[in-house]
């Protein structure tokens, strides 16, 4: 009986301190586990969309920087509205847009459109930036942000913005990002041209 005792106190305090080591977990090392995880979803998961996992030996990134993490007001639209986004396929995907959020950068004050995932507790952001087309996707890149309602203020973390399935597969439809959000800055975060 004692046994049983030590071994499940033993369990209990591994697991205990792991989660303590995950909570001190620092950013560059969240971000190095987070596209750690990624590679092996694209690399071995029937959802992947490689069509040629065999070749396939990661994503390229910017080194995680936390700069690219900015704290944004959002300005709310007096009315919601339904916004149609354009599709790589050429259809429309119905978004609800709500607002904008609002930060500055070197001193520029940019806005970027928020759109709400229907159905979802998720703002979903396709935007385009300088480096679009040089060291990043040309049909731009995405962010997905959880969200609750009337919140005031949410954080844009550039370091994960994401490439579109289509740059990987054409059978993948993908919205385009919407005039609205042409940042006219360089964001040196999250993925590159694969």
């Amino acid at each position: 009986m004692k046994t049983v005792y030590i071994l499940f106190f033993s369990a209990f305090f591994s697991i205990v301190l792991y989660n303590i080591i995950a909570l001190q977990e620092d950013y560059p090392t969240k971000m190095k586990r987070i596209r750690k995880e990624k590679d092996e979803f694209f690399k071995g998961d029937d959802k992947s969309p490689m069509p040629d996992k065999n070749n396939f030996f990661g994503l390229k990134y910017f080194d995680a920087n936390e700069k690219y993490k900015i704290k944004a007001t959002i300005e709310y639209l007096e009315k919601k509205e339904n916004f149609k986004v354009k599709t790589t396929k050429g259809e429309n995907k119905i978004y609800q847009k709500i607002g904008y959020a609002v930060f500055n950068w070197d001193n520029k004050t940019q806005r970027i459109l928020l759109l709400k995932v229907p159905n979802l507790p998720q703002l979903f952001i396709a935007f385009t930036d300088l480096t679009s087309n040089k060291t990043t996707y040309g049909g731009g890149r995405y962010i997905d942000i959880n969200y609750q309602n009337n919140q005031k203020e949410l954080e844009l973390d550039f370091n994960m913005a994401y490439n579109p399935y289509c740059v990987y597969n054409e059978k993948y439809v993908c919205p385009i990002p919407p005039k609205e959000n042409k940042l006219t800055i360089a964001i040196e975060a999250g993925e590159k041209l694969y």
